[in-house]
């Protein structure tokens, strides 16, 4: 499967801090079949983008028609688990 960025994206990484912007749907990860061009967000690919950015102070915007509040919340789980600062 190809990695995506066009709808989950880090910018303005430094050694201190970076900014994570989600776009698009936010979809439980079985409804993840790994097309190119899917539009929606799961959480495991947002796992893989925070686990990147460990340790850092972290900025995340988020610009979402909505989604699976299960996967939602699963997030959310994960950003307190991983010691970040966060400004959402």
């Amino acid at each position: 499967m190809k990695e995506k960025t066009n709808f989950l994206d880090i910018r303005n990484q430094t050694e201190t801090s970076a900014d994570i912007y989600i776009y698009g749907t936010i979809r439980d990860d079985s409804w993840n079949w790994g097309w190119e061009d899917d539009p929606d967000v799961y959480p495991l690919e947002i796992k893989k983008q925070l686990d990147s950015v460990k340790g850092k102070n972290l900025t995340v915007y988020v610009n979402s028609d909505g989604g699976h509040v299960f996967a939602g919340v699963a997030i959310a789980n994960m950003t307190s688990w991983k010691s970040l600062r966060m400004l959402i």
